[in-house]
């Protein structure tokens, strides 16, 4: 049942990714278009999802709204990702002053919320799809910094790498030739998860008003408008809910598959 969850997962993944990249080019109606004609119809044939407050196409704005918020989770884990691992590895492999300095700081970050984090720089660079993305991801980076460093203290007692120490080489060297394809495999598993949690803070900022600037699309965004519409026309809040449950999801089942397939014990089994 597991790899089936996780099959599909990886199936709607890539029709994800593949519909956001090629959202031009569908025969579907322009997310933007408004028809006062057409305001709040249901869903039916000729609009699947229904209409909006504008009557605009509420599929096709869910399709566009794919791209922002896949956009911005995918690019904020892997930016942090790449940071917290070259920081997490090297001051692992040096130790020492640095070391303990960059911890505590790390920690002090951990202390908050990783959507406060976010709220705190998107309110000084002031939203947009960069600013969500970089407040996303300095607020995944505490999370990278810890994971990579942990696995760093771990590795780095292995004979080989106390080898390499013992030749004089310098730690930065050390972590990134020898420690970080270490660590790669459970880094990459919990980075594949935790996508799925970078799309609920997206969606969470857009809801506060402080993710992508209306009017493009974007999942929170269609959330914080069909919350005013929920008796009338649930399929507002409805229609971009499913699509934020499912792609999280997905991301989950997917990362949870990875980090079971890359594990040594079950591989010894």
């Amino acid at each position: 049942m597991k790899m089936l969850f996780t099959l599909l997962g990886g199936i709607i993944i890539v029709g994800l990714i593949g519909t956001a990249v090629s959202a031009e080019l569908l025969p579907i109606r322009d997310p933007l278009l408004q028809d006062a004609s057409a305001r709040l119809l249901p869903p039916g044939a000729e609009y699947l999802f229904g209409t909006d407050n504008y009557g605009r196409d509420v599929f096709s704005r869910v399709i566009f709204g794919a791209r922002s918020a896949l956009y911005v989770a995918i690019a904020s884990v892997s930016l942090a990702t790449f940071a917290g691992v070259i920081i997490g590895a090297v001051t692992g492999t040096r130790g020492g002053v640095l070391d303990g300095f960059t911890q505590r700081v790390n920690t002090a970050m951990l202390g908050f919320p990783t959507l406060v984090l976010a709220v705190v720089l998107i309110t000084v660079v002031g939203p947009s799809p960069n600013g969500v993305l970089i407040g996303i991801a300095i607020g995944v980076f505490p999370q990278m910094v810890r994971l990579s460093h942990t696995i760093t203290v771990s590795v780095k007692t292995e004979e080989y790498v106390r080898l390499t120490t013992s030749m004089g080489l310098k730690p930065w060297r050390i972590a990134l030739r020898h420690i970080v394809p270490r660590i790669a495999s459970p880094v990459l598993a919990y980075a594949t998860g935790y996508i799925g949690i970078a799309l609920i803070l997206e969606s969470a900022l857009s809801f506060l008003g402080l993710g992508v600037p209306p009017p493009t699309p974007s999942w929170g965004g269609m959330l914080l408008e069909g919350r005013l519409y929920m008796e009338a026309a649930p399929w507002l809040a409805v229609a971009p809910g499913l699509a934020l449950c499912t792609a999280v999801f997905a991301f989950v089942f997917v990362g949870d598959f990875i980090r079971d397939l890359l594990d040594p014990r079950n591989r010894q089994e």
